[in-house]
């Protein structure tokens, strides 16, 4: 793990970033208290990192003695450097002068001058100081005291000293020191660039956002990497990733299928003013569902389901750069898989036909083959994209990988910055549209199928369990959120 460093002949997990060396039975409370965002991971996870620092062998310092280096030794490099005091007579090493003093007066005082001290002059001091480079393996307790070491410079270090005085020899005494201000100028951007990168929860309360404060993405994305964040909900390359292509395809076909449905009045008209109302009493007043858009606005909604569909797959996967805290049910997780199965399946088929100079299957075999795998796939996409609206929230709002999709698209990558009311509403209308299409697709296809007698059977149901405002669940916080972004982008 990069943030211990081993010391196998002291047996001690020394703790990098500060320094120090950590006791066995306190690797979770320290990773818990020092650095709660560095691992980004579950209790389960954070378990079996434990797991593996306790493999070496490791020291009861509170039981047994630790060997400590001879002075002369080089320094340990995972440990902080200190500038202390030693004690003339032993190898006692301090950092404050009046511990020093008591330390030979209670060991040493024989060493001491004695007599009366005269009140004209100032006396010398009577202790000898030696300064030296010291150390130490724990931060308290037993194991904490100080020890003499040598400072050696690393290989880097040597390099870099035999660089500077080539540099010393070749260029003029302008040019060199033009140099090195270059060199400490690209040294403090590359150390602030990873700062720059990360969105911090540390907002100073006299600059509070009421949008950000509504939003919470900042507690979300907190110490997280903003062009990690933004790559994961990014459309998929066709060539890199191309079951995800394919399940974008399989999307764009469902969503289409819908405004079919919606065009060919397979939903009554009453259904269509059902649904695009957000409370739970009927008004007479309530208008049908709007679908006549333009073909690129219609692009523009379904990309950002698109993305969320990218999102949820890219995070589910272990080798994720970052950990989010949303988490996938498990009905989630299957028809996920399913759906990437399906997919691959498809890719692999696909890439065969295409290959071969001649089918071993007649043409309407090959017909029926793919639009079984089609269907097969849309199927599964749009119950995958219902899975996600029906997610009710009963713990942390951010159990939604819906919600916590809302937070990556809320970054603005260019600016590095979260983005304001103004400019994010429309993306949270786009995903409002797009699930109300598919909510009527598959009320459309569970009356075709035989699940219930009529399209609005089904679609009264989904609606009074999350597509209403009071409910549980991500669209309502998707209306709220716009309705509140609205609200206060207009001010």
């Amino acid at each position: 793990m990069d943030l211990f460093d081993y010391l196998p002949d002291q047996k001690i997990q020394v703790c990098k970033p500060c320094g120090y060396g950590v006791s066995p039975g306190n690797f979770g409370r320290h990773l818990a208290k020092h650095h709660p965002n560095h691992l980004d991971l579950s209790r389960k996870a954070i378990h079996q990192v434990i797991g593996d620092l306790t493999k070496v062998p490791l020291i009861n310092h509170r039981k047994e003695p630790i060997r400590l280096p001879d002075p002369t030794e080089p320094h340990f490099r995972s440990l902080s450097l200190w500038r202390g005091l030693r004690c003339p007579k032993c190898p006692y090493v301090c950092l404050a002068d009046n511990t020093i003093s008591t330390h030979m007066a209670s060991k040493h005082p024989s060493a001491i001058p004695s007599g009366r001290k005269p009140r004209t002059a100032i006396p010398p001091d009577p202790i000898p100081r030696i300064e030296v480079d010291c150390q130490r393996f724990f931060s308290k307790g037993s194991g904490s005291g100080f020890f003499q070491v040598t400072i050696m410079p690393s290989p880097e270090e040597l390099e870099e000293r035999r660089r500077l005085e080539e540099m010393r020899r070749e260029l003029s005494r302008e040019d060199f020191i033009r140099a090195q201000i270059e060199v400490q100028i690209k040294d403090i951007q590359e150390q602030l660039e990873p700062i720059e990168s990360c969105i911090l929860d540390n907002q100073d309360p006299t600059e509070a956002s009421p949008w950000q404060e509504m939003t919470r993405w900042s507690r979300y994305l907190h110490g997280k990497d903003l062009r990690i964040v933004t790559r994961l909900a990014r459309l998929p390359d066709p060539a890199t990733e191309p079951e995800l292509h394919c399940i974008i395809q399989s999307l764009e076909r469902v969503v289409q299928s819908a405004h079919q449905s919606v065009c060919e009045d397979k939903i009554n008209i009453f259904d269509q003013a059902r649904i695009n109302s957000f409370i739970l009493q009927r008004r007479a007043f309530d208008r049908p569902l709007m679908v006549k858009l333009q073909k690129p606005t219609w692009r523009i909604y379904i990309k950002v389901w698109s993305c969320l569909l990218c999102f949820a797959r890219r995070t589910s996967q272990p080798d994720c750069p970052i950990g989010l805290a949303h988490r996938l049910t498990p009905r989630q997780l299957t028809l996920l898989d399913q759906l990437f199965e399906y997919a691959h399946r498809l890719v692999q088929w696909q890439r065969v036909e295409s290959t071969s100079e001649s089918s071993i299957l007649d043409g309407s075999s090959q017909e029926h083959i793919c639009l079984s795998s089609f269907n097969r796939l849309d199927n599964t996409c749009l119950e995958f994209c219902i899975s996600l609206l029906d997610h009710i929230l009963r713990g942390d709002l951010f159990e939604s990988v819906v919600i916590g999709f809302f937070a990556a698209k809320g970054v603005n990558e260019e600016k590095k910055i979260l983005k304001e009311a103004y400019d994010y509403t429309p993306t949270l209308s786009a995903f409002i549209k797009v699930a109300q299409m598919l909510v009527i697709q598959r009320s459309v296809r569970a009356a075709e199928d035989g699940e219930v007698d009529y399209p609005g059977d089904l679609l009264d149901e989904m609606r009074d369990r999350f597509l209403l405002h009071g409910t549980h669940s991500p669209f309502n916080w998707a209306l709220r959120l716009r309705a509140y972004g609205k609200k206060v982008g207009c001010c």
